[in-house]
């Protein structure tokens, strides 16, 4: 297959997707994660300085709204597992730069909030969602779906298991194992459920 055809190919694939999944579900999460990207772009110089000192709008620019685009269109193109560990990073970034900018308020510049956090190791990032889950409000949405999406779609041990059982259940690989971009059917929806809260039609 060449580049072209390559491309062409793909086109086809993520529009008969698009089509799919706006027919079978109520709301697509990832569009809507772009639109609130958007919504909070800077719009005068007010907000420009603001931005240059906030680790949360740094999140939503340079983080939540291109993350948010490779979300969606490894979902098109019936990529789940990067769709998925895309997300993870998505949580793990949004939980980092909240608690930057509210625990080093004071920082005239987001990257100086960002270096005082530090690296972290993963058992801090589960605490971090965690927290962060109570004081939203959403502890019973944001824990189970990233705990999930760790355990299933980053960690190997955890990745191979869910592969293997799918296979087992289905008596089939995935058809995203096989080739992509690959169109999405029936199957997928369990899938995408548990990992990309979207509400399915019934």
């Amino acid at each position: 297959m060449t580049e072209q055809s390559m491309a062409k190919f793909a086109c086809v694939v993520m529009k008969k997707n698009e089509k799919f999944l706006k027919k079978n579900l109520q709301h697509i999460e990832a569009i809507e994660l772009i639109n609130d990207a958007i919504d909070y772009m800077p719009i005068n110089d007010k907000d420009t300085r603001r931005a240059v000192k906030s680790s949360n709008i740094f999140y939503l620019h340079q983080i939540l709204l291109p993350s948010s685009y490779t979300v969606y269109n490894h979902l098109l193109t019936g990529n789940l597992p990067a769709c998925f560990r895309e997300l993870r990073f998505l949580y793990e970034s949004l939980a980092f730069c909240y608690y930057a900018e509210k625990n080093y308020p004071n920082e005239e510049f987001f990257i100086e909030q960002i270096k005082k956090m530090g690296r972290l190791e993963s058992s801090k990032y589960t605490r971090l969602i965690k927290n962060l889950g109570k004081e939203v409000g959403m502890k019973s949405k944001i824990d189970p779906i990233y705990g999930q999406l760790s355990k299933n779609w980053v960690h190997i041990d955890g990745f191979a298991e869910k592969i293997a059982n799918m296979t087992i259940d289905n008596r089939q690989l995935p058809s995203w194992c096989w080739l992509l971009p690959i169109e999405l059917d029936d199957k997928d929806f369990p899938v995408i459920g548990v990992n990309l809260p979207c509400g399915r039609e019934e």
